[in-house]
C-alpha cells in the first residue's frame, strides 16, 4: 500500500487580512512600510487553485477558533480534534490522544517518523498527551538525533546564542525552519508539524514592521516547502499540505487591539487555512453557508493519512462545523477526493 504522509504547517498569529494579501493601511502608515501585499510568491503562483483555502470572508468562508483564541488552547484542540478545556497558555499538556500520537500508533511507526519541530517550547504539550511518544524539538532546544553533523551543529550553537526579544522559550523561525528542512530531507518522517512563533512574538511587542517581515520569510518558505515535497520521491504526490494559523488577533484601532488576541477582543477568533494534496479536491477559495472550525483539521489529516476516522463512516469530508453535526456532502463542494476511499487502510 502507498504510503501517506502530512505536512502541517502553522503560522502563529497571523491575521486573515496579512495572510490574504494585504498590510494594513494605517499600520503600514505608523511604521512607514513601503511594501503593500503580503505572500506575493503564493498568491502569485498556482499552489491557490491546487487545493482548498477557507478564511476569506469576501468570498463567502469563515473559519474560526473553537475554544478560547489562544496559542496553547488552540494547538491542543487543533491535535485533540475536540475544543480543550485549556483556557491559555500555562494549563498544562493535553490531556487525551493527539492525531499524531494516534499517527504513530495505528500505522505502527517509529518515533521519529512522527516529529514536531517548533519554534515555541510549549508546543511540546499540545502535540502529544504521553511525553515522549512522538519526536518533539520545541523551542531553544538541541536536536541531537543526527552523528556529527556539522550543519545542525552549527544551527543547535546559532539558536542559543541569538535569542529572539521575546524570548519566552523561543527560538527564532530561522533556526525552526532550517532544523525542520534539515529534518525532512534527512529523516523523512510520515507526520510533520512544522509551527513557527516570530510572527506572533512580534506583534505582541507591537513591532509591525518585523512582523511583516517574518510574513515575507514564511512566503518564501511555503515556497521552498511546496517545492522539497513536489521533488522528493518519498512526498511527491503522496504527501498533503496544510497550512494555517492557531488564532487571529485584534483589529487596528485607538486600543492597539492588534498587538494582542482574546475571546475579549474582536477578530481573536477570525483565523484561515490552505489544504493541497492528492486526495484533496482543487476548489481553490471555499463558499459556505456556516463557519467551519479548527476542529476540522483533525479528519482532514485522518483522511489524508489513511486512518480509521474519527467521524465513524465519514465519507467525503466537506465541513465538520461541530463533533456532533456534520453538513451533508455536495458534490461540488468537495473537499477530499472519493479516491481517498479505494486507499484507505
Amino acid at each position: 500500500m502507498e504510503k501517506k504522509n502530512v505536512i502541517l504547517l502553522m503560522l502563529d498569529g497571523v491575521r486573515c487580512k496579512e495572510f490574504f494579501g494585504k498590510v494594513d493601511k494605517k499600520l503600514r502608515k505608523k511604521f512607514k512600510i513601503k511594501q503593500k501585499t503580503t505572500f506575493d510568491k503564493f498568491w502569485n503562483s498556482d499552489l491557490p487553485n491546487q487545493g482548498v483555502i477557507f478564511g476569506n470572508k469576501s468570498k463567502g468562508s469563515s473559519m474560526v477558533v473553537k475554544g478560547e483564541p489562544c496559542s496553547l488552547p488552540s494547538y491542543a484542540t487543533i491535535f485533540k480534534g475536540s475544543e480543550s478545556k485549556l483556557n491559555d497558555n500555562y494549563k498544562g499538556r493535553v490531556s487525551t490522544e493527539t492525531i499524531a500520537e494516534k499517527i504513530k500508533k495505528e500505522l505502527d511507526l517509529k518515533k521519529e517518523d512522527v516529529a514536531t519541530i517548533a519554534s515555541w517550547d510549549n508546543i511540546n504539550q499540545a502535540v502529544q498527551h504521553k511525553k515522549g511518544t512522538i519526536y518533539t524539538n520545541c523551542g531553544p532546544q538541541k536536536i541531537k538525533i543526527y552523528k556529527d553533523d556539522p550543519i545542525i551543529k552549527h544551527i543547535n550553537n546559532k539558536q542559543i546564542d541569538d535569542e529572539p526579544s521575546w524570548a519566552y522559550g523561543s527560538r527564532y523561525d530561522k533556526y525552526t525552519w532550517d532544523h525542520a528542512i534539515h529534518y525532512l530531507k534527512n529523516v523523512k518522517p510520515r507526520f510533520m508539524f512544522i509551527s513557527l512563533n516570530d510572527s506572533d512574538g512580534s506583534m505582541h511587542h507591537g513591532m509591525y514592521k518585523e512582523y511583516i517581515r517574518s510574513l515575507n520569510d514564511y512566503d518564501k518558505q511555503i515556497m521552498e516547502l511546496v517545492e522539497l515535497i513536489d521533488t522528493m520521491k518519498e512526498y511527491k504526490n503522496k504527501t498533503t499540505l496544510v497550512i494555517t494559523t492557531d488564532h487571529g488577533r485584534g483589529e487596528t484601532n485607538n486600543k492597539d487591539e492588534w498587538k494582542d488576541h482574546s475571546s475579549k477582543i474582536p477578530g481573536s477568533e477570525d483565523i484561515w487555512m490552505y489544504v493541497r494534496g492528492p486526495y484533496i479536491k482543487k476548489r481553490g477559495f471555499m463558499k459556505h453557508m456556516y463557519p467551519i472550525d479548527t476542529t476540522i483539521i483533525y479528519p482532514i489529516i485522518e483522511y489524508s493519512m489513511g486512518l480509521t476516522s474519527k467521524i465513524s463512516k465519514l465519507r467525503d469530508l466537506i465541513y465538520v462545523i461541530k463533533k456532533k453535526y456534520i453538513m451533508p456532502i455536495v458534490n461540488k463542494y468537495y473537499i477530499v477526493d472519493p479516491e481517498w476511499e479505494r486507499n484507505i487502510k
